[in-house]
């Protein structure tokens, strides 16, 4: 206020910043527990996966010999551990004037880490042999419909549920609040418009099927669409993990500087292609 002063010894450093600095602000990561972990096993970064080949039974004539066939498995993708870091320098004026702290930066490189994962499991949904949609259109409940049918065909067990990118989530709420009054008494479509979003990216049911909301499904068709999926969470895709991200703390003593480090090892593949079903729609509102 005017006419007042501030003597520097009796400055605080909360006086000059926000010790409740924000947090940097992420879409959700969804897919973490939305795939098939494989563990590797020590001192190996590789495993294949595999799959026991279908049987197929036949009449047989009385007194006549069954045709043997051997049973034996499919190899499919190879899960081969690939390692990515997140490096930052925090200087002693960062930690002195500025607020920071190698605690705050560890958790921002674990989230850094986690978000890597969950794009890289996201950017596999166009690589699924079905899809469902239209490039350049909104995406409408018929099409999601279809999804669920073709990711049903490949008779995986268990639920299966939509992981959507934002504005996909946008077109299905507009679609429901159009199409009609009577929708609204329908649990399976009304649930999507009133659920309160979970840490976890579940924002509501549809169909019956769970739907997960992120920004980490891919851009596709030279960005004029967003690609989502419907899938068999432990059946479409498998993720190979090592151990938990390691971090460390190390001092350069000339620059008065800490480099904080955090570094994981993983990977991403399909492991049911017929388990999965694209869904593309417009990438805008």
């Amino acid at each position: 206020m005017a006419g007042e002063s501030t003597y520097s010894d009796q400055v605080t450093l909360a006086a000059y910043i926000d010790d409740g600095i924000m947090e940097v602000l992420r879409t959700t990561n969804v897919m973490l527990n939305l795939m098939y972990p494989v563990n590797l096993v020590k001192g190996s970064n590789s495993k294949k996966l595999q799959s026991r080949n279908a049987q197929t039974a036949s009449v047989v004539a009385e007194a006549a010999e069954a045709t043997p066939a051997v049973f034996g498995k499919t190899a499919g993708a190879t899960l081969l551990a690939k390692k990515v870091m997140v490096l930052n320098e925090l200087t002693l004026e960062s930690e002195l004037f500025g607020g920071l702290s190698p605690d705050e930066v560890k958790v921002e490189q674990g989230l850094a880490v986690s978000e890597k994962v969950d794009t890289d499991a996201c950017a596999l949904f166009p690589g699924f042999s079905n899809t469902a949609g239209t490039t350049g259109v909104a995406l409408t409940i018929d099409k999601m419909i279809e999804a669920d049918y073709k990711a049903g065909l490949s008779f995986a067990p268990g639920a299966r549920i939509f992981v959507l990118g934002n504005v996909q989530i946008l077109h299905l709420k507009q679609y429901i609040v159009t199409s009609g009054a009577s929708v609204w008494a329908n649990p399976m479509v009304s649930n999507l418009l009133g659920e309160q979003a979970q840490p976890n990216g579940f924002v509501g049911y549809i169909l019956n099927r769970a739907v997960f909301e992120t920004q980490h499904v891919p851009l596709v068709n030279s960005n004029a669409d967003r690609c989502g999926a419907c899938l068999n969470p432990m059946y479409a895709l498998a993720a190979a993990y090592v151990r938990p991200p390691n971090t460390e703390v190390e001092g350069n003593s000339s620059k008065r500087t800490r480099e904080v480090s955090t570094d994981y090892f993983y990977d991403v593949k399909e492991r049911l292609d017929g388990a999965g079903c694209g869904i593309i729609s417009k990438a805008t509102a």
